[in-house]
């Protein structure tokens, strides 16, 4: 039987120092996400893919599949040596997919995959307990696939859901976004949850934040006056990630400001002055998951908005 603990590549200690109080294990996978290992060919083998038509919940064990994927596309510095359970879902049309994966006492990981390829990878979640991936996808044939990170293997549950993607919701992407210029002319605390959102928006190593953004994201959006100020704190219960862009399909190329500290608990901050003014757009994030908390802090020289303080009953039924 392989080992439920993973191999340490770094020191804890030294970790902690550098990055803030957190926990070894989840301080430990980000760093090592950070590697810009080249993905190693394996393919990945979905002979044996369990087929998932309709709402399931399964309780599997990994301890007895095939490891032949070690790296993934999406993060490949992540050591996923552990054995492979893979499920396949074929979409007629797009479809809200919900997985949620929980381990017994093993660090397992969600990943998702096209082509049943690891070079095709879409989305992961790789925290250290709890695995959730919310998605609304295309058409087609997808796969989910349980794997371990560094050799871990053991029991776990994994449940699908599937649901009706609807109509976005304010916030849900740039589209649509949040006016945090509703707050502007005073201090603010707004509460917030991406428990329910998808991964819309991502960052790339060495882009905005210096780490990827895999978790479920909201979009508020902002237009400044030249000289305008945003100075935004994010707090929450999860790994949080906290960037400001201008342009939503490159979010790494226009990102203007940006926060990814380590780990879970940790705020985020972004300050940034509009030199010309514009139209910037504020993506809550996480690092893999999702999680709720508050945005606190001050937005002055909204176009067109007074610098007179709006009233707290004016705001409160705009929270998310």
């Amino acid at each position: 039987m392989r080992p439920c603990r993973k191999n340490i590549v770094l020191l804890p200690v030294l970790l902690s120092l550098i990055l803030g109080a957190a926990s070894a294990g989840e301080m430990e996978k980000k760093v090592e996400g950070m590697g810009f290992a080249f993905l190693t060919r394996e393919r990945l083998d979905c002979s044996s893919a369990i087929p998932i038509a309709t709402d399931t919940v399964l309780m599997q064990e990994n301890r007895t599949a095939p490891n032949n994927v070690t790296n993934y596309s999406c993060s490949p510095g992540l050591d996923q040596s552990g054995g492979e359970r893979v499920y396949r879902v074929d979409l007629v049309a797009e479809t809200r997919v919900t997985v949620t994966l929980d381990p017994a006492d093993c660090d397992l990981d969600l990943w998702l995959v096209r082509y049943c390829d690891e070079a095709y990878c879409s989305e992961y979640s790789a925290g250290v307990d709890q695995e959730r991936l919310d998605l609304c996808l295309d058409d087609g044939e997808w796969y989910f696939v349980v794997d371990g990170y560094g050799g871990a293997s053991g029991d776990y549950t994994v449940s699908f859901t599937f649901g009706d993607c609807g109509a976005p919701q304010e916030g849900e992407t740039c589209a649509f976004p949040l006016d945090l210029c509703a707050y502007a002319g005073g201090d603010f605390e707004i509460p917030y949850s991406t428990l329910l959102a998808e991964d819309d928006y991502s960052t790339d190593f060495g882009g905005c934040t210096g780490y990827t953004a895999h978790g479920g994201d909201i979009v508020y959006s902002v237009t400044l006056d030249p000289g305008g100020l945003i100075d935004v704190t994010q707090t929450g219960d999860y790994d949080m990630v906290l960037y400001l862009v201008t342009d939503c399909e490159d979010v790494v190329g226009s990102c203007v400001a940006g926060s990814d500290n380590c780990c879970s608990g940790i705020i985020e901050t972004v300050t940034y002055t509009s030199e010309f003014g514009g139209t910037y757009y504020l993506i809550v994030d996480g690092y893999t998951g999702e999680g709720s908390g508050s945005l606190v802090g001050t937005v002055t020289g909204c176009a067109g908005v007074a610098s007179e303080n709006e009233s707290w009953g004016g705001v409160k039924n705009r929270f998310r």
